[in-house]
């Protein structure tokens, strides 16, 4: 690699790593938003680590991250990361980029940063919008204005020149786009601005000034973040979307166009995707209780529509949350109305150009290898509840421990359909196999219920699908001893108490929600981080002996103990609700990131899996080639049909024809497995827009073929996978004889 390509990178990796939320905050006193214009459709603002100490502090993280140890840790880690991007500085330009990538890095990540979108409009050169970054300058104003300068001193990029707007110096440059859009940069009274828009850099000088109100006057804004409780305290980050805002302003467009409303597509995805009753969606990252807290509020009318209308589920109760253990790595549980809320998303989807037709496609073809309906067969069998757990009690490996209670109208109905969706599955697996599967569904009984469970014969398979049922439960699962774990808890005189309505971590953290919530997850974060440490001691021991390599000096043994790691840690939660106002979400944890328990994937575990495994992932290479060859075929036929509409329905001569002028390129002549000495394809000549749609277009032909079979691509544009090899050139033959005879006189 060029070291021109290395510092174009950390010049693109700069500008990604300002645009991410990191794990800091600021108080909700000194807001950037008091400098941004009103009307805003969208709203970023991450926070500054010169604010945070007092916010962290109040988190297990937070004080985690101030530990000593771990402090002269992350000194380290930073230096010795700042000595291979100076390593790789051959050049004196190089050096100033990689200087200006720190500093620009550093300056955000203390100081923080705000952006907004809005203000669409018709201007005199078009369509016209404003968007503005503030970020605090600070005393080394002059130095970061040069930083951001030497970032955009790339060749794509027309140079800066001084400009004066409205009594401030700033740097305009215009933005190498279809349409013309310049950029303005600089310092207004100590805020570093950057602003893309004709108007933009004016809007937000006229904001700071207070000649115009800011988006700390937004009242949809202000009204969401006390609705998630943002307006005091502190925060990582908020994200705010004003819907109904953008629909207006975008409305605004059309009409000075001479459209009196959206056009006939636009309006469709609108109204189908129910976007006239969502008023606004905000996100908020913040601290409460002593940790971290994520929340989210959509904004929606009372009568919801679209989309928005899957929100619409009726709240848990007791008799729900009694089937997770008390024991859990982590639970997720939720009601969900799966036959309304089907109909709900295909409505939606069709409103979205060719989105509702590829669904039904796609659900044709799942529906036709299953033999069964989703929506009829499979769907109006289920309840509303569904429940997936992983406890330890249960005795489970890995991902065979994790089971499932649905919650069902007609178990009779849910046995036969096992049965059929069964039968189908090992008719599928028979048919990729070629061979023959002999399996049965066995039943043993116990005090109190049957437990099924599949046996396949001769696979030394360490999974059996198991399930049962009581009452309106079925309990699902891939090992039948914690199906019978979960049978017999649940249905135990001491289901209560053995449930997670007695673990205190559960109910410490439940009690930060409202009582009818529609879905509720935990996870067991200090047995989760406890698991992390083991890897996370590992790195620090390899970073420590790779260290002096880049000259840094990391006295790995500082790095916190096992205890320190996960002191203060609680259970992570998470829950939604509904109400008149809308939809919200809430999660709580100790860290940013809840972290689930892997206790159970031991090292004998993980190399029986891998053993087992191993087969299916050769397999599995071998059908992702397949589809990337069905790709390439596919891209060649939409080719087709577009030199056909633009040559009266006649084909190419030959696929070269399409390379050549730009149809399709060099790199999809190639099917994965092939030497790439030649075209991986053969197109079959002569074809036109009247051809028969069972006639074949193009196959697959390269060296080392098995004779597994092919793709083939048809004269209707879809393509199969034939088997075997030699059913392909039949095809291929019927296919030349039946064009041969149509052409005949």
């Amino acid at each position: 690699m060029t070291d021109t390509k290395v510092f174009k990178r950390w010049r693109v990796a700069s500008l990604l790593v300002c645009a991410t939320v990191f794990c800091i905050a600021t108080q909700a006193g000194a807001q950037l938003r008091d400098k941004l214009p009103k009307d805003a459709i969208v709203y970023v603002e991450l926070s500054g680590s010169e604010h945070t100490l007092e916010g962290r502090l109040t988190t297990p993280f937070g004080r985690l991250m101030n530990d000593p140890g771990m402090k002269a840790f992350k000194d380290s880690a930073w230096e010795a990361i700042g000595k291979l991007i100076a390593k790789e500085a051959k050049s004196e330009e190089d050096a100033k980029v990689a200087k200006a990538v720190t500093d620009v890095l550093t300056h955000v990540w203390k100081q923080g940063f705000a952006l907004s979108l809005g203000n669409i409009e018709m201007g005199q050169q078009g369509p016209d919008f404003s968007l503005a970054v503030v970020t605090p300058a600070g005393e080394k104003a002059k130095g970061f204005v040069e930083s951001v300068s030497r970032l955009l001193q790339q060749p794509d990029v027309p140079p800066s020149s001084p400009v004066d707007v409205d009594g401030h110096n700033l740097m305009r440059f215009a933005l190498p786009t279809p349409m013309p859009l310049s950029a303005h940069y600089g310092v207004v009274d100590g805020t570093f601005i950057f602003t893309i828009g004709h108007t933009a850099p004016s809007k937000v000088i006229a904001t700071m000034s207070g000649k115009s109100p800011s988006l700390s006057a937004n009242e949809s804004m202000n009204a969401a973040f006390k609705t998630i409780g943002i307006e005091k305290g502190y925060f990582n980050a908020i994200f705010h979307v004003d819907i109904q805002a953008a629909l207006a302003q975008s409305k605004a467009i059309f009409e000075a166009m001479g459209q009196s409303d959206f056009p006939p597509p636009a309006g469709m995805v609108i109204d189908g995707l129910g976007l006239g009753s969502c008023q606004s969606v905000t996100a908020a990252s913040h601290f409460d209780n002593g940790g971290y807290k994520s929340s989210m509020f959509v904004k929606t009318s009372k009568e919801r529509q679209g989309i928005f209308k899957l929100a619409n589920q009726k709240p848990l109760t007791d008799d729900d949350l009694k089937w997770v253990p008390k024991n859990v790595n982590f639970a997720y549980v939720f009601n969900h109305d799966h036959v309304q809320s089907y109909d709900d998303l295909m409505n939606a989807l069709q409103s979205i150009p060719m989105a509702g037709v590829y669904a039904q496609q796609g659900i044709q073809k799942i529906e036709q290898h299953m033999g069964l309906s989703i929506r009829n067969d499979i769907l109006t069998v289920l309840d509303d509840n569904f429940i997936y757990f992983d406890s330890p009690n249960a005795g489970g490996s890995w991902f065979a421990g994790i089971t499932a209670c649905l919650e069902v109208k007609d178990p009779a109905k849910m046995q036969a359909l096992i049965e059929r969706a069964t039968k189908s599955a090992i008719a599928f697996f028979e048919k990729e196999a070629r061979k023959p599967i002999t399996y049965r569904i066995r039943t043993s009984d116990f005090d109190g219920y049957k437990l099924n469970y599949l046996e396949v014969t001769g696979v030394p398979l360490p999974l059996a699908v198991s399930w049962s049922f009581h009452e309106n439960r079925m309990v699902v699962g891939l090992m039948p001893h914690t199906v019978r774990y979960a049978m017999e808890r649940a249905t135990g005189k001491k289901a209560l108490d053995t449930s997670i309505l007695a673990n205190e971590d559960f109910r410490r953290g439940r009690k930060q929600f409202p009582k009818d919530v529609v879905a509720i997850n935990y996870i067991d974060t200090k047995r989760g981080l406890s698991d992390i440490y083991r890897f996370a001691s590992l790195g620090a021991l390899a970073f420590g002996n790779f260290a002096p390599a880049a000259n840094v000096d990391l006295d790995f043994a500082k790095f916190p103990t096992h205890d320190t790691f996960v002191a203060g840690a609680f259970g992570n939660m998470s829950a939604t609700w509904i109400d008149d106002d809308g939809v919200h979400y809430s999660g709580h944890g100790p860290w940013p990131i809840p972290f689930g328990p892997t206790s159970h994937v031991n090292a004998a575990g993980v190399a029986m899996s891998v053993a087992i495994l191993l087969p299916s992932l050769s397999r599995a290479r071998t059908l992702s080639k397949r589809l990337v060859s069905a790709t390439n075929l596919k891209g060649l036929g939409t080719a087709c049909a577009i030199y056909a509409y633009e040559n009266d329905g006649q084909f190419p001569p030959d696929i070269q024809s399409l390379v050549a002028n730009g149809y399709i390129t060099e790199q999809s002549l190639y099917h994965p497995d092939s030497d790439r000495t030649k075209c991986s394809y053969i197109y079959i000549q002569g074809h036109t827009d009247d051809s028969h749609p069972r006639w074949v277009l193009a196959y697959e032909e390269f060296e080392g073929q098995t004779n597994e079979g092919a793709n083939v691509l048809y004269a209707d544009m879809h393509v199969e996978f034939v088997k075997p090899l030699a059913r392909v050139h039949e095809l291929v033959e019927q296919t030349k004889r039946e064009m041969a005879a149509t052409k005949s006189p």
